[in-house]
């Protein structure tokens, strides 16, 4: 499976990434801090699942999630918060999911299966 994070937390992305990776063994994570670099890897790739800070630097997850559908339609993205205060937004927004910190390997594999990756 292939993954994006992007995220202003370098410690969050390193979290992220190994949470993935003993969830998904053998996948693939591009990490970003930079969001506008996600989008090669995005259009790139068959990526099943972009993971985007809901406040990810000088970019709001929401948007950087506008821009990309905008060119690539199917993309999973999935919000990641501080707390559910945006979880109703970004779901009518169109997000595949949200997720709350500290993230749980068992909640993340729910999500991405139920999706049937």
């Amino acid at each position: 499976m292939i993954f994006v994070v992007a995220g202003s937390s370098r410690e969050r992305l390193a979290d992220l990434t190994k949470l993935l990776l003993s969830t998904f063994p053998g996948s693939t994570v591009y990490q970003h801090i930079d969001p506008v670099r996600i989008s090669k890897d995005v259009f790139n790739n068959n990526v099943h699942g972009v993971f985007l800070d809901a406040e990810t630097g000088s970019c709001n997850g929401l948007d950087l999630m506008y821009r990309l559908r905008k060119q690539k339609k199917d993309v999973p993205v999935y919000i990641l918060a501080e707390n559910e205060d945006l979880r109703i937004t970004a779901i009518k927004a169109g997000a595949d999911g949200y997720f709350v910190y500290p993230l749980a390997e068992e909640t993340i594999r729910n999500v991405l299966l139920t999706k049937q990756l």
